[in-house]
This record gives structure tokens, C-alpha cells and sequence, in this order.
């Protein structure tokens, strides 16, 4: 976690159809997401792939792939830091769902970056293969939150997606006056189900996530502008002053007044 993977490959390549009769087998670590289904023998285990999802292949062990028609992959090939510090651990397969788009993004830089890097083209090639490496540890890491928070649905891994679909809801349209109600409808779940999934998931309520969203904006306009707090109350989604006050002492132990050089 404190030092940076080295990269030996990064890409967007073409898998051919094949039924597990050519093998594959590197001396990295082989990071892939796939943009087709397959079934994917690592070892002694068959995975049953579907397109967005992302695999690891361990160093010097066999990989095979059984696929209908030719598909293509971001795949990235490096060695991991040895730094003698903390490690994190990852499965062979992360399901991603409606996460992958936000992970194939991920991979495009990671390819772009290591690409430029490996050109030799001065000024810029150390500094695009440092990003590349340091794209790729955050990529990692976010992988690693992302599989914790999944094992969490593991229980109802069907409506993963649904309370997936939640959060993206409050993190884009926290300022709204949202109610469990109408996030309920527009999911799919009934109202218990939500709030007893989202809290086992998140370790917070509903109610509880959307007040941590509009303090958190609040504290950083009453930081970084000077609007009056009246203002900054209603845009973080909290028109009630008294009540946008209240809250905000609760979370940060000063008024927001003074939190905000105003008094």
C-alpha cells in the first residue's frame, strides 16, 4: 500500500474463440477486464465470466479461455510493490456490475499513460509511466474497497445492483428532499428491505448518509467561499436554517457561522 506496482504491459487487445486449447502462462500478475463472456480456467478453477467483469491471473499459472466468438480485453501485466509493508488481497473475480463502466475508464488511462511512457519521447515519458503506475495502485485499492463492500451482498447477490443503484442515487441527488419511500419505488425493494440491506451495507441509515453528504458539502462551501449560511443551508439541501444548524453541530461541534470565519 506504501510503494507502486511496476508494469510490464498495459493494453486493449483481441481474444480469439478457443475452447481452453491454448494456455497461457507469465511471470506477472495479469489484471483483465473482459468485454465478452467466457469461462476462464486459472489453475484447477473454471470461472464463469461475464463482460465487465475483472479477473486476476497469478504469476507463472496456467490461464485458459473457452469463448463463442472473438471479443477484446484491457488486460495490464505487473509485478507488485515489495515493500515490506501492509498488503491488500484480491479474488481471482470481481463481478462488476454497474460499476464496470467506471473501471473500464480506469483501465483506458492505465493504457494511454503506460503507452506514452514506454514511446521514450521526452519531456513527458517518465512522468506518463509514473502515472500509469500510480493509476494502477488506485485502481487496485479501489478494487479491493469495491470487493469488501460486494462480500457485504453476498447474502442477496441479486439485488446488488439495485442497492448499487441507491447510492448512486443519494451521491448525485443528495441536495433533494429525498424520503426511503420514494427511493424505494424507484429501485424496486420495499422500504424494510432497503433500509435493513443499505445499513448492513453501508454501516449507516439512509437518513444517516444523506446528512453526512450535506455536511460534507456544506463544510467545504463554508471553507471555500462566503456565501451566507442561510444560502449554503439551502443549497446543501437543508433549507430550515435552525435545523441546517443544528445538524451541523452535531457533526462537527461548532456553529456553522463560526466554522466559516462569519463570527
Amino acid at each position: 500500500m506504501r510503494a507502486l506496482p511496476e508494469i510490464r504491459t498495459a493494453g486493449y487487445y483481441p481474444l480469439k474463440p478457443d475452447s481452453f486449447r491454448r494456455e497461457y502462462c507469465h511471470p506477472t500478475i495479469a489484471l483483465h477486464q473482459h468485454y465478452y463472456d467466457c469461462r476462464l480456467k486459472v489453475g484447477d478453477r473454471t470461472l464463469e465470466i461475464r463482460s465487465g467483469d475483472v479477473t486476476f491471473s497469478p504469476a507463472r499459472v496456467t490461464t485458459r479461455y473457452e469463448l463463442a466468438k472473438e471479443g477484446f480485453h484491457h488486460c495490464v501485466h505487473f509485478f507488485p510493490a515489495s515493500s515490506g509493508g501492509r498488503s491488500i488481497h484480491l479474488p481471482l473475480h470481481i463481478p462488476l456490475g454497474p460499476s464496470s463502466s467506471r473501471v473500464f475508464g480506469q483501465m483506458q488511462t492505465i493504457g494511454r499513460f503506460f503507452a506514452r511512457g514506454q514511446a521514450d519521447l521526452p519531456p513527458d515519458h517518465a512522468l506518463c509511466g509514473m502515472a500509469a503506475r500510480v493509476a494502477l495502485q488506485g485502481l487496485l485499492l479501489w478494487l479491493a474497497v469495491f470487493d469488501g463492500e460486494r462480500r457485504r451482498f453476498r447474502a442477496t447477490p441479486k439485488n446488488t445492483g439495485k442497492l448499487q443503484k441507491c447510492i448512486e442515487i443519494l451521491d448525485s441527488r443528495f441536495r433533494e428532499s429525498l424520503s426511503i419511500s420514494q427511493l424505494s419505488r424507484e429501485i424496486g425493494l420495499s422500504q424494510n428491505y432497503l433500509s435493513a440491506q443499505f445499513r448492513r451495507s453501508a454501516g449507516v441509515t439512509i437518513n444517516q448518509y444523506l446528512r453526512r453528504k450535506r455536511m460534507e458539502l456544506a463544510r467545504h462551501w463554508l471553507a471555500t467561499t462566503r456565501l451566507p449560511v442561510k444560502v449554503i443551508a439551502a443549497e446543501s439541501g437543508i433549507p430550515d436554517p435552525q435545523y441546517f444548524n443544528k445538524q451541523f453541530r452535531q457533526c462537527f461541534g461548532v456553529s456553522p457561522a463560526r466554522f466559516g470565519g462569519r463570527i
